[in-house]
């Protein structure tokens, strides 16, 4: 993964599209992004899903990313007031979590 410098942050210049592990590009047109800018969890919803297009991610799936065990998950659900199993929107996972935290 590429990251910006700091100079450039600081420079005040457009930065330029960065690569990802992929080869793709994500282009950046403000500074700075949210923490759940929609083209984030976007790209990170389809990861988790396969590469699948959707705006929902069911527990398992971040059970397996996150390569965390069932007691955790548990504790994490239970955490973010989500329903056991239930599946839930990419967006609100992620602004409960920067809520949460």
């Amino acid at each position: 993964t590429t990251t910006l410098s700091s100079s450039l942050l600081s420079s005040g210049k457009d930065p330029k599209p960065i690569p990802d592990e992929d080869s793709n590009t994500i282009e950046i047109t403000a500074l700075p992004l949210k923490l759940c800018d929609a083209t984030i969890v976007a790209k990170t919803c389809s990861k988790w899903r396969g590469g699948e297009v959707v705006d929902s991610v069911a527990e398992e799936q971040i059970q397996k990313a996150l390569s965390a065990s069932n007691g955790s998950m548990v504790a994490l659900w239970e955490a973010l007031e989500f329903k056991k199993g239930a599946a839930v929107r990419c967006a609100h996972l992620c602004n409960s979590i920067v809520k949460f935290v």
